[in-house]
């Protein structure tokens, strides 16, 4: 190949690589412009959630799910698909 051929490959290659991250920064452009918006909808719609929740109700829902804690099978316990 000759050194002009060669010279205008380089130049054509580099060509395509600038158009394909140019079209990727475009692109990508309003994904990162979007969830700076979200962002900020979710910081302003939640400031007022950084209480800790009562310790009574807390005692409430651990005392309600305590029965859904045994994790031991019974003696009539199947695995529904089989084993894994």
């Amino acid at each position: 190949m000759t050194t002009q051929m060669k010279s205008l490959i380089r130049t054509s290659n580099t060509s395509i690589l600038r158009l394909a991250l140019l079209s990727g920064l475009v692109a990508a452009a309003p994904v990162f412009a979007v969830a700076g918006v979200i962002t900020e909808d979710f910081d302003r719609d939640h400031r007022g959630h950084q209480q800790e929740a009562p310790a009574k109700l807390v005692q409430l829902v651990r005392d309600a799910t305590e029965q859904f804690t045994h994790t031991t099978p019974g003696p009539d316990y199947v695995p529904l698909f089989g084993l894994c």
